[in-house]
């Protein structure tokens, strides 16, 4: 009986900690000044990028052409889980499955992982001052609305600091009209 008990209780705060995560949410230190420059990443469709670009234009900010594409390179693709399988894949193909074989495959895996990690903070942190000094931009806008009928959510960092200046999560409908979400966002992160 006290193991459906624990299983009950497991199941439960697994649903509470899932609905809690999809609620709105704001925190604000600073709003992005009106005339700033900008870059808006999203991962979205071109009819849709237009509306959130456009909406933001209409609010008086300098919006930069910058796609998510643009932040990455080709090698990028390569992720290191793709490694790790390929490894694993050759080493029953060729070598069989030996205990030495697969530990040399993992040992090959983390150090391709290590190497990924730790470059990872020095490549962020060039693209941003890239983004500032290159391209002119002083505040990038992240968004995020592919969980359209649970909750959207924005963020936006001061490439002055690199410093988190605003998040919000905001519960949404399937009903919403996309300008009405993004007029939600700038009244949220945008000094008017």
């Amino acid at each position: 009986m006290s193991k459906n008990i624990v299983i009950a209780c497991i199941v439960f705060a697994s649903v509470f900690s899932a609905c809690e995560s999809m609620q709105t949410y704001k925190y604000v230190k600073l709003t992005i000044p009106k005339g700033a420059s900008i870059a808006i990443i999203i991962d979205a469709k071109n009819e849709v990028k237009n509306t959130i670009i456009a909406k933001f234009m209409e609010k008086g900010l300098r919006v930069k052409a910058v796609n998510a594409s643009d932040l990455y390179t080709v090698s990028d693709h390569f992720l290191i889980k793709d490694y790790k399988k390929l490894a694993y894949e050759k080493s029953e193909i060729v070598l069989g499955s030996s205990e030495d074989s697969l530990n040399s495959i993992q040992k090959s895996y983390d150090s391709i992982y290590k190497l990924h990690i730790y470059s990872y903070e020095a490549n962020k942190a060039e693209m941003l001052s890239e983004m500032k000094s290159k391209w002119g931009i002083k505040y990038i806008i992240l968004l995020e609305m592919n969980d359209w009928e649970h909750l959207c959510w924005a963020r936006t960092i001061d490439l002055d600091s690199n410093e988190v200046i605003g998040i919000e999560n905001y519960q949404t409908k399937y009903s919403d009209k996309v300008g009405d979400v993004i007029d939600h966002f700038i009244e949220s992160l945008v000094a008017m």
